[in-house]
């Protein structure tokens, strides 16, 4: 993502808001424009964590790696697709 863009976006209000927790600086430093907007919300990496998110990504890993060494590899769940870039 372009940041000073994303910036420039969000501070005009080209776009209504933002939701970031990945930056090309970590940890964003104390003077990065985005601590400044209204529009623009910061959280963690553990944003998506829950207290149940080690059981849940220990059952998709133990499903994977059943399909992956019966090369089963079309059943997995959550595969990194490398076109998209995710």
């Amino acid at each position: 993502v372009d940041e000073e863009a994303l910036y420039q976006a969000l501070k005009q209000e080209e776009i209504a808001g933002a939701v970031l927790d990945v930056f090309s600086q970590e940890p964003l430093p104390d003077d990065h424009p985005f601590w400044t907007l209204e529009n623009c919300f910061i959280t963690p990496h553990l944003s998506g964590r829950s207290s149940k998110y080690i059981e849940r990504a220990l059952e998709i890993f133990n499903y994977n790696m059943g399909h992956y060494l019966k090369q089963e590899f079309s059943l997995m769940k959550n595969v990194i697709d490398l076109k998209k870039g995710y």
